[in-house]
């Protein structure tokens, strides 16, 4: 370094999620200008990890990290440094999404980039990784994830100053299609859901019974309806606290609120019969919740009883999601507001698009009212659950 240049100079860089974080410049040894961010936005904070490098000697770092090295316990629970700091900082991080994530890493990413210095990818060499996950005959949706996934740790790599930009943030994802959700029509939800022929219709599945049913007229997920517990239901509804990890067990909604919806009363008598205590819907007497694969088993045999052949059903794009995707149809042509459907099945989405509205007010309730009595099963008598 010349003796007249400063040692380094201090800036504010916008990275790619938007937010400002110092960066700083300085010249290594060859007298080539570079720069490495403090991984602040705070300019006290950054002025004092300068400093702290300058005296360090380490301004310019030598340490350079090979991809498979630094990632080693990326998305390893219990050590991986990004989702304990995630953690530490209050935001959840599910067990599943985390085990998805480190299969990407290990079987695609290392393949790929495991030798490479984290400074030395390119944009090119991402993209040009994406074109060979295509010519595999990996789907454009798979490889959207790999792409996501390596994002994501390079952004932290940025972050923690390891590297001066992203690649990655460079490479547009894939154009897929996706499935138009399908759902039920009314008459096909009465054949469904009636009670005089549950029994037979369900193939004696009465707890995958109760259980969707609750998804259709509630709109829970899958998860929420397998984290739902005995104290969760209430005189005239069910409170939606809780979703499901078949690795890490209970943890909180995919949107992390807590939200009530209104349920007819013969139907919360009927799920108080399920299970003493634990799970509503359990095999073991709420100890644990059924599985995902005896809700959509017992889903796919009742659609065939009621006339839906599995060829209509992968056609019509049918799954358990359907019944929550239905009702949302349902409330959004029943003239509900957008904000009272996001509300009552905890939307994301929806709560984005409607952010022109408020609170729900008894005339919404009372239309959410009417479309579960619209399409729901009329019971002649109180029935209990147990036993049938």
């Amino acid at each position: 370094m010349r003796k007249d240049r400063q040692p380094f100079g201090l800036f504010l860089r916008s990275v790619a999620c938007g937010t400002q974080v110092y960066y700083y410049s300085t010249y290594d040894s060859e007298g080539r200008r570079k720069q490495f961010s403090t991984g602040t936005k705070d300019g006290r904070e950054a002025m004092r990890v300068v400093v702290a490098r300058l005296k360090a000697g380490t301004l310019v770092p030598t340490d350079r990290q090979v991809f498979r090295t630094w990632t080693a316990d990326w998305f390893d629970y219990e050590v991986c440094p990004f989702i304990q700091g995630r953690l530490r900082r209050g935001f959840t991080y599910s067990h599943v999404h985390a085990a998805n994530r480190r299969a990407l890493l290990v079987g695609h990413l290392w393949p790929a980039f495991g030798d490479r210095l984290l400074d030395s990818l390119q944009t090119r060499d991402i993209e040009a990784w994406l074109i060979q996950l295509l010519q595999a005959g990996k789907s454009a949706d798979f490889a959207n994830r790999c792409l996501g996934t390596l994002r994501l740790i390079l952004s932290e790599a940025v972050r923690l100053g390891l590297i001066p930009k992203n690649p990655a943030v460079q490479v547009q994802p894939l154009m897929h299609t996706s499935a138009e959700k399908g759902i039920l029509t009314d008459a096909e939800a009465e054949a469904l859901f009636t009670l005089a022929r549950r029994s037979q219709v369900w193939h004696g599945r009465m707890v995958a019974f109760w259980a969707l049913l609750t998804s259709h007229l509630a709109g829970l997920r899958q998860g929420e309806l397998l984290g739902l517990q005995v104290e969760d239901l209430d005189i005239d509804g069910v409170r939606v606290r809780n979703g499901w990890d078949r690795i890490g067990g209970l943890k909180g909604t995919k949107t992390q609120s807590e939200r009530f919806v209104p349920m007819p009363t013969w139907v919360l008598e009927n799920l108080k019969g399920l299970s003493r205590r634990g799970h509503v819907f359990s095999l073991t007497n709420g100890a644990k919740p059924v599985s995902p694969t005896y809700l959509r088993g017992a889903f796919v045999q009742a659609l065939e009883f009621i006339g839906i052949d599995r060829p209509q059903q992968v056609q019509r794009h049918l799954g358990t999601h359907s019944l929550r995707h239905g009702l949302v149809s349902r409330l959004l042509a029943a003239g509900v507001p957008l904000a009272v459907v996001a509300e009552k099945v905890g939307h994301r989405t929806l709560a984005l698009t409607a952010n022109t509205y408020h609170h729900s007010t008894p005339i919404h309730a009372h239309l959410v009212a009417e479309v579960q009595e619209r399409t729901m099963p009329r019971p002649q008598t109180m029935l209990q659950v147990v036993g049938q």
